[in-house]
């Protein structure tokens, strides 16, 4: 691979002598401006660069313009030529460090929606363990902007993101179903353009909740949820979820504004028991009627305690013993099931109870006058204490108002959250409510470092006194150069994490700093390349300078000493380029979802010359304008490999979940780029263009809503997705995908049902194959018997899957309190077992049946004896 300079094309038609002199100007103008232009140092900014156009206008054109006004103005032609040989100018891309949401309001019938309210939401993202403050400050606090469509429906939101943080959109228009964007990776000067956006009016779902004998379920009331499948979380989209109580006395409950399609009804109970009711098709304007019959019969007898521990929110240790006395007997409590996720009493008389923790490791817990049917809420706390003496390191003097954090250090207590304790020491110096294992102690107060009491070990019921020394820490500050000792000349991030073991090992890429405890960010100066962070502790820490997320600096050991004297450093980051152009397409091709990746030789993330997370390769991607147009910088000086990507795409797999997938790359070449010299270069991917298949299923008067449609290739006995789209009401489905030989899977989100074509389809370079597919599917009912279970003995679900050549995945079907399973399939011929089963399906004691069955029968099955 070479780069070299296009020749001179001759002009389509004649230009007259007025024409050849312009051309001269224009020239010489711009041969001169690049010769000056070679002399100048390496750190001035970009260079220009002239974009070779035949001209089909003899329209005269003043050459003090812009290269690129003389491009828009004049029509373009552009020969086929091989990747990175073009010299062109793109469009100017302005960087701003701000993020720009933007979309458009619609109605059905394509009518602009002026008004709708937005409200953009940020905080800090829970799924990232770093803390920033313990108290609420404004590094912590959220923050929010609002906006309204305008006239033409559009909207455009633009803000500074800030490191850590997730941001929340919500859509709320009048009448019209809601809708809700969350992002958690927005970075500067990034562009989520939204489109157009459809709203549409919701329908309702009306129903009740009731027992296996139709009566309402006594006791607290039920929440029920109208879950729809989950949307394209690559573009931002959260799931809807609309829940409602029902009533305690008849179990009757109305959703309303349920976004039309295919909805997964289900109820809940105090957060323990839990089962789903049937999927329906809502629609707009329209009321779903359902019954929701809970499967837990032993309800109305059954006591449940659903434990807490605050303020930690999530832990996997047990109690040890829960009891229950009264009607003349001492009952101990069942443990939580995938079922019941809660302790149970079962099987006792009726009467009223007396329920008790015997558990040293928690504070006395009972309650009195429990009776069959009742849910009650234990919130334990731990039975041990410290008592802090904080004071000044430097006078002695007692510090009065701090801030305790816990972290657990125990492997069998995995909090999700480090909870906070606030300590007034004014009123009580202990903190009471800590769980008797191994933690650490974070003391925080203002105007000093935090200060860590590692490897606490406590025991049941004590209470240790521990003495801390809040000093004022030690400023680490430092500067940011280039190879050359010049302050970068792009804004540069600098992140200080503690240098914690995570995983088996240390910090090597960014999104492990994320992870770490203890993260922080800070902008270096953007003139001097400066930056500071103040008041830390003793301790080893790790510093890292990066630019995007392909550039970074060398992860930097950093040793923190008692002394109070400032330490510097210094981070050296490498110099830094840029490659800015087009690709080129056929005409007339959409460039959605297409991108440019470029993968430094030497990114830290490569892993036999592969970039090993899928995240990161998502981030090393340049988004294309419409026109192709793109700006990949700022780049590591050095060797770039450039790959052109396809679409990733993010499919449901069921009403609680979605499955992301990759799309297909293919590599364009390298490029040698040098610190302060920007390339401006094409690709030509004309040749090479993916095709695109358009795809629409028959389903013999059945709706596609709430189906997915897989396009797949076959890999020994599993089937990889290359591409994928939801159906919906709005015809066939379009998805682009490398040249090659497919199978076709069709599949209910639900996993009621799953059809895979006979045969193939193949799709071409640069063109579409358009095919059509009729699926007929037949309803029907199994009836189910067992030799090994007593006919009442529950039978709640069963697995199975299509015989079949081609590696069908397993489904599954619920059964109901007659022991009749309801299916909707294609016919064919399939194997059933009991639910669960891991491993292979046929590993299991499985029975066969056709399908469909006999008309107007149910097909009976004796299921096989459980193995042991």
């Amino acid at each position: 691979m070479h780069d070299r300079e296009p020749s001179p094309q001759r002009a389509k038609q004649p230009v007259r002598p007025f024409g050849r002199v312009l051309v001269a100007s224009v020239a010489l103008a711009v041969l001169g401006f690049l010769l000056w232009n070679r002399t100048r140092p390496p750190a001035v900014t970009e260079p220009s660069a002239t974009a070779r156009v035949e001209l089909e206008s003899v329209e005269r054109v003043d050459a003090s313009q812009p290269t690129e006004s003389v491009a828009s103005e004049t029509r373009v032609a552009v020969t086929a030529a091989t990747p990175l040989d073009i010299a062109r100018a793109p469009a100017v891309q302005h960087r701003t460090g701000l993020v720009e949401i933007r979309g458009t309001f619609v109605a059905r019938d394509g009518t602009p929606i002026e008004g709708v309210p937005l409200v953009l939401t940020g905080r800090r993202d829970l799924g990232d363990s770093s803390y920033a403050a313990f108290q609420p400050g404004s590094d912590d606090a959220p923050t929010t902007l609002q906006a309204r469509s305008g006239a033409d429906g559009s909207f455009s939101l633009s803000f500074a993101p800030r490191e850590a943080f997730e941001f929340v959109l919500d859509a709320t228009p009048h009448g019209l179903c809601a809708l809700l964007w969350r992002w958690t990776d927005l970075r500067p000067d990034d562009v989520r353009d939204l489109g157009i956006i459809e709203l549409e009016a919701g329908g309702s779902i009306v129903g009740r909740v009731v027992d296996a004998r139709g009566a309402p379920l006594n006791g607290p009331p039920w929440t029920v949820f109208a879950m729809e499948p989950w949307p394209d979380l690559l573009a931002g989209r959260e799931p809807s979820e609309r829940r409602c109580a029902t009533d305690p006395a008849t179990g009757e409950f109305r959703i309303d504004d349920v976004p039309p399609g295919r909805v997964l009804v289900r109820a809940e109970r105090d957060g323990t028991h839990r089962f789903d009711g049937p999927v329906v098709e809502v629609r707009e304007l329209e009321t779903v009627r359902v019954e929701l019959v809970c499967p837990f019969d032993e309800l109305a007898t059954r006591i449940s305690i659903t434990v807490a521990y605050p303020p930690f929110q999530r832990a996997s240790q047990h109690v040890e013993a829960l009891v229950a006395t009264g009607a003349g007997v001492v009952a101990t409590a069942k443990p939580p099931t995938a079922d019941s996720r809660c302790y149970t009493f079962d099987g006792v008389p009726p009467g009223r109870y007396s329920v008790r923790l015997d558990d040293p490791r928690y504070l006395p817990w009972s309650i009195e006058g429990v009776e069959l049917g009742a849910s009650v809420r234990a919130e334990l706390q731990g039975s041990a204490a410290v008592r802090l003496a904080v004071v000044d390191a430097a006078s002695g003097l007692p510090v009065e108002r701090f801030v305790v954090r816990v972290r657990t250090d125990d492997p069998e207590w995995r909090s999700w959250t480090e909870p906070s304790f606030e300590v007034d020491t004014a009123v009580s110096d202990v903190v009471r409510g800590l769980l008797p294992i191994r933690q650490t102690l974070i003391v925080r107060a203002d105007g000093y470092a935090d200060c860590e009491v590692n490897d606490l070990t406590l025991a049941p019921n004590e209470t240790r006194a521990v003495a801390v020394a809040l000093s004022s820490g030690v400023t680490l500050s430092g500067r940011v150069t280039q190879p050359d000792g010049t302050a970068p000349d792009v804004p540069v991030v600098v992140r200080l994490v503690q240098a914690r073991t995570l995983h088996g090992s240390t910090l090597t890429l960014l999104e492990d700093a994320r992870a770490q405890v203890g993260a922080r960010a800070t902008n270096a100066n953007a003139v001097t390349g400066e930056f500071e962070f103040q008041k830390l502790a003793a301790g080893r820490y790790l510093v890292q300078a990066s630019a995007s997320a392909a550039l970074h600096g060398a992860v930097t050991k950093v040793e923190i000493g008692d002394s109070p004297a400032e330490q510097r450093i210094e981070l050296a980051i490498p110099g830094s380029a840029s490659v800015r152009g087009r690709v080129l397409v056929p005409e007339g091709e959409a460039l959605d979802g297409l991108r440019l990746r470029f993968v430094p030789e030497l990114f830290p993330g490569l892993v036999g010359n592969l970039v090993a997370s899928w995240d990161w390769r998502r981030k090393l991607c340049i988004t294309l304008g419409r026109d192709g147009s793109f700006d990949s910088g700022p780049l590591p000086e050095g060797r770039v490999r450039v790959a052109f990507a396809l679409p990733d795409f993010c499919l449901p797999t069921h009403f609680g979940g979605s499955a992301f997938g990759e799309g297909g790359s293919f590599e364009l070449g390298d490029l040698e780029l040098v610190a302060g010299h920007d390339e401006i270069r094409d690709f030509d991917v004309r040749e090479r263009f993916p095709g695109t298949l358009r795809v629409a299923f028959d389903l013999h008067g059945r709706s596609t809503v709430g189906t997915v449609f897989e396009l797949c290739r076959q890999q020994e006995n599993f089937l990889v997705t290359a591409a994928g789209a939801s159906l919906g009401r709005d015809g066939p489905a379009r998805v682009r995908a490398d040249a090659g030989v497919y199978l076709v899977m069709l599949r209910a989100v639900d996993s009621s049902w799953c059809w895979i074509a006979d045969g193939t389809v193949s799709v071409s370079n640069g063109r579409e194959s358009i095919a059509t597919f009729a699926v007929e599917l037949f309803d029907g009912e199994l009836e189910l018997r067992t030799e090994d279970l007593e006919p009442q003995t529950p039978l709640r679900a069963v697995t199975f899957r299509r015989e079949s050549a081609l590696p069908y995945p397993s489904q599954s079907a619920d059964v109901d309190a007659h022991r009749t399973v309801h299916l909707t399939l294609p016919a064919g011929r399939y194997i059933l077992a009991r639910s669960p089963v891991r491993g292979r399906l046929t590993d299991a004691p499985i029975v066969r049946f056709d399908w469909p069955p006999a008309p107007g029968a149910a097909e009976k099955l004796v299921l096989p004896r459980a193995r042991r």
